[in-house]
Order: structure tokens, then C-alpha cells, then sequence
């Protein structure tokens, strides 16, 4: 009796879909007024040691544009990127208002780079976390001065994003633990059952039961 053996391919395929431009005159007209906002943040870069500027610009769904530039510090790592200062503040001061497109964009010496400046891969999970809160698709650019990539989502700049979490859970979590941190310093606090039985005994601490608000 012969076997017959199954023959699995191993090697998969990843497809990356963008759309690349000359200049800024062949982009539609909101996301040419985005680049253009990003390239105006290049003001707020703080970069003394590096000489390397960055400019940031989130468009969210109500049409409002966030800026951000790179800041560094003397004491790495503490500065931060573009991307993240302009989608911190973002949603800081709109945080129920998604986003729905960023585009950056790199400068030296006053000018802005003719190549694309492409986001690390912390501010990139950045984005896909926000991309992910927003419901929707969060759209990404490039902007250099001789070539422009735009992505129509943040898995195109990510593959295989984390997004294992479940969020309303974790939010959960991260709530009795700080209820445990209080009771723990004997502030007082509403007793009340978790919300998940398996975390009840996390909440507990010297008989107190943080409550969720």
C-alpha cells in the first residue's frame, strides 16, 4: 500500500498596496493640505543633537488637523517622535474624535528631505492602536520633497500588527489593580464585586473590594 504525503507550501507572501507621487501637486487636495501642515510643524522640532527634523500631521474625522514635531533630550531615551507627540495630543485633547490619516515628513538643515522619512516601529503600533480604536481604516504618508508614499492603512506599514489584547478586559484589569493600590494605602473606596469572578481575589486587600467606576 503506497502513502501518499502532503505536500504543504511553508513559503507565504505578504502584499504591500501604496501609491506613490512626484509632488505634492498630484495629491488630492486634503491630503496635499496635510503634508503641507506636517512640513509647517518642522517649526517645533527641538533636534540639537541629532540635526534630524521631523514633522507631524494627524487629520481626524470631524476634518480638524493635530501637529507634532520631534523632540529630543540630552538624556536618551526621553525624547520623542513626531508621530507619537502629534497623535498623543490628538487624542489628549479629541478623544472622541478618530483618526483618520498622519503624514510625515523629515528636514535637515532647513530642508526638507528629497527621500521619504518613514515612522520607527514604536510610533508605528502607535498608529495601529489608534487605527484600531478608530474603528476604520487610518490612512498613512510619507512626504519627501522628490517622492511621496501613501498607504491606505496602517497594516501596510505593520504586518502582523499586535492586536491580541482585549481591550474592554484589560481596561478592567488595569482598573482593580489600581482600586488594589488604593485600598492597599486605605483610601476608601466603594466595595463592590469584579466584574469577572476569576479577578475577584485580585481585588482584594485586607478584605477591601475595588470598585469599577
Amino acid at each position: 500500500m503506497k502513502r501518499l504525503h502532503k505536500i504543504i507550501d511553508m513559503n507565504k507572501k505578504i502584499e504591500i498596496n501604496y501609491q506613490e507621487f512626484q509632488s505634492l501637486a498630484e495629491l488630492e487636495a486634503q491630503d496635499r493640505e496635510l503634508c503641507e501642515a506636517a512640513a509647517k510643524a518642522l517649526a517645533g522640532s527641538y533636534a540639537p543633537y541629532s540635526n534630524f527634523n521631523v514633522g507631524a500631521a494627524v487629520r481626524l474625522d470631524d476634518g480638524s488637523i493635530v501637529t507634532g514635531a520631534n523632540q529630543e533630550n540630552s538624556a536618551y531615551p526621553s525624547g520623542l517622535c513626531a508621530e507619537r507627540t502629534a497623535m498623543f495630543a490628538a487624542h489628549s485633547n479629541h478623544p472622541d474624535v478618530p483618526m483618520r490619516s498622519i503624514a510625515i515628513v523629515g528636514a535637515q538643515n532647513g530642508l526638507i528631505n528629497k527621500e521619504i522619512t518613514a515612522p520607527c516601529g514604536a510610533c508605528r503600533q502607535v498608529m495601529a492602536e489608534y487605527q484600531k480604536l478608530s474603528g476604520g481604516k487610518m490612512s498613512v504618508i510619507f512626504y519627501g520633497d522628490e517622492k511621496i508614499l501613501k498607504f491606505s492603512q496602517v497594516d501596510d506599514i505593520l504586518p502582523f500588527i499586535f492586536t491580541n489584547l482585549d481591550y474592554e478586559r484589560l481596561r478592567i484589569f488595569c482598573q482593580l489593580k489600581i482600586n488594589t493600590y488604593l485600598c492597599g494605602r486605605e483610601s476608601r473606596i466603594r466595595p463592590a464585586p469584579s466584574e469577572f469572578p476569576q479577578d475577584r481575589k485580585a481585588a482584594r486587600v485586607g478584605g477591601c473590594s475595588g470598585a469599577i467606576y
